[in-house]
């Protein structure tokens, strides 16, 4: 038999290759089991339990598990930390995969004591009032921040009508943006994202696309990304700053209470296309969810946390005057992105002395 060896490097060592056993599962995945394994080996070794003993039969590893849960749950542990204690045996003794169904029933039946707590959908109307908020901030509001505000507005409806993850869209760089034009050989007026190892990859591919239908998100695509450089962030001011920008927004038109997050922007561009007749299938498709099945359970509840939003009659009257105020700032200006930028960036004055902004 032909003697395997190592592949060596240029200077004559031994190269550094991949572990193809952890490159299957990510780093932080890999972090979550090892942690959840940690804790359940300590939790063994005080009940006098060897895992790996344990590990021979599949009944008396589910019946171990069984009671690991039962103390994670009367503790009130965080229930990631049961899931990811069971998906850790399976991994560690690949034979029990498949053979655990007592354990898996005790993780099922922890997450139905669990209080509901879904995300909560972005409403259409709102996005476009935040968005046109967006340039209201840039224009008037602080136009010190021009630099700030201009990408949010794009990156928002991006996001929304994309269906983007947050890391998604703060990944997101121009030369993974197609936009229609001969430069792109994209024809139909959809701006079209690659997304580079998502968080799905396992299941639904290293590379995915979304698609942005919209004509008027599409055209402020353009704008925005017209000079940027290949490597340049859509959003190049990091989740942070996001969360701020939607924040002072939301409290602007008096709805902070809400719970809206960057997370909701995808809950709520796929709630918009359930409720505009998309099918599950072409949604499934646009988003890559793993499955139908996930879909549905997606979409049920967020529908369910969209249908007691609780808007007052103040709040919603001033998302109307102000949508209604500022039909302008639907389309971009005239003037380009890099043109319009620069004057702002030259005179913004020292932090010290900017006023505080009161919404």
């Amino acid at each position: 038999m032909a003697v395997l060896r190592r592949p060596r490097s240029r200077s004559g060592a031994p190269g550094l290759g991949v572990n193809l056993q952890d490159a299957r599962l990510s780093a932080a995945y890999r972090a979550r089991l090892g942690h959840a394994g940690i804790v359940l080996s300590a939790w063994a070794l005080e009940h006098g339990i060897v895992l790996g003993g344990a590990a021979q039969s599949p009944h008396v590893m589910s019946e171990l598990l069984i009671a690991f849960l039962q103390d994670l749950f009367d503790l009130k542990c965080a229930p990631w930390l049961g899931t990811h204690a069971v998906l850790f045996v399976q991994t560690r003794w690949r034979h029990l995969k498949g053979k655990l169904r007592g354990a898996w029933d005790s993780v099922a039946a922890w997450n139905l004591q669990r209080p509901v707590c879904s995300r909560t959908p972005f409403p259409v109307l709102l996005l476009v009032a935040v968005a046109r908020f967006s340039v209201y901030a840039a224009v008037a509001l602080e136009p010190w921040k021009a630099d700030l505000w201009w990408p949010f507005g794009v990156a928002l409806q991006a996001a929304f009508f994309g269906l983007l993850r947050p890391g998604e869209l703060y990944r997101l760089r121009r030369r993974d943006v197609r936009l229609p034009g001969l430069r792109s050989l994209l024809a139909a007026p959809v701006a079209v994202f690659t997304i580079r190892e998502p968080k799905n990859r396992r299941f639904a591919g290293r590379l995915q696309v979304r698609a942005v239908r919209a004509p008027e998100v599409v055209e402020w695509l353009g704008w925005l990304l017209e000079d940027l450089p290949p490597d340049g962030l859509v959003w190049p001011h990091g989740p942070r700053a996001f969360g701020l920008c939607l924040e002072q927004a939301l409290r602007f038109f008096g709805l902070s209470g809400l719970r809206l997050t960057p997370a909701s922007l995808r809950a709520g561009g796929a709630t918009f296309l359930f409720e505009s007749g998309v099918s599950i299938s072409n949604i499934r498709f646009a988003g890559s969810w793993s499955s139908e099945r996930v879909l549905s359970h997606y979409l049920q509840e967020a529908e369910g946390a969209a249908a007691v939003l609780d808007v007052g009659p103040a709040a919603a009257r001033r998302v109307e005057e102000f949508l209604s105020s500022f039909v302008f700032a639907a389309r971009p200006p005239a003037v380009r992105w890099s043109a319009l930028r620069a004057p702002w960036i030259q005179r913004a004055p020292a932090a010290s002395s900017l006023p505080p902004v009161r919404c």
